[in-house]
């Protein structure tokens, strides 16, 4: 049974993260959608997890490790513009 709440999220923005450990990884599409304001960055990323895992996102790419459970995998994530190395605050993680 697939549990979306019990994503354990970490982001790592220094190139020394946990990236390097990652089950899994895939980039982000690009977001279709033309009601995000002008000048503002999201990124929506939807997972199809099992239990427990570590996530990871890093410019446009995501890596999942898995903690428990089947491994996780992209259920539709977007992005309109590649995540910053630096000055973001991820927000909404349930």
């Amino acid at each position: 049974m697939t549990h979306q709440d019990r994503i354990a999220a970490y982001h790592s923005l220094s190139s020394t993260g946990c990236a390097c450990l990652a089950n899994t990884q895939f980039r982000v599409r690009r977001m279709t959608r033309n009601d995000v304001p002008f000048g503002k960055g999201q990124c929506d990323i939807r997972l199809q997890v099992d239990d427990e895992v570590e996530v990871t996102l890093r410019g446009d790419t995501v890596f999942i490790r898995t903690i428990s459970g089947r491994d996780a995998f992209d259920d539709g994530s977007e992005c309109n513009e590649p995540v910053p190395e630096r000055g973001w605050q991820a927000s909404g993680l349930r």
